[in-house]
């Protein structure tokens, strides 16, 4: 799902995904019931959360998975972390 920005038109996806287009001059949610609402609200949490010296090739796939695992888990950070140090 994107909102029609001229840069994401520069990715080739292969045909490996379905583009749903969102256009915020006409409304927040398209025809199909699509929006970008979920995504933005995501990526926010991410740059909140991700140092900017983290996001970097070397570190970010740790950093996201780091987020990832955060935000299932955080209901209960400290049991979870241990339950998942025993395995």
């Amino acid at each position: 799902v994107t909102d029609g920005w001229k840069g994401y038109s520069l990715f080739k996806l292969n045909n490996l995904f379905v583009r749903h287009l969102v256009n915020h001059s006409i409304t927040f949610i398209n025809h199909e019931g699509f929006n970008t609402n979920t995504i933005e609200g995501i990526f926010n949490g991410m740059k909140l959360n991700i140092p900017p010296k983290y996001r970097n090739k070397k570190y970010l796939k740790y950093k996201l998975l780091e987020f990832i695992w955060r935000r299932q888990n955080a209901n209960s950070l400290w049991s979870n972390l241990i339950n998942s140090l025993r395995c």
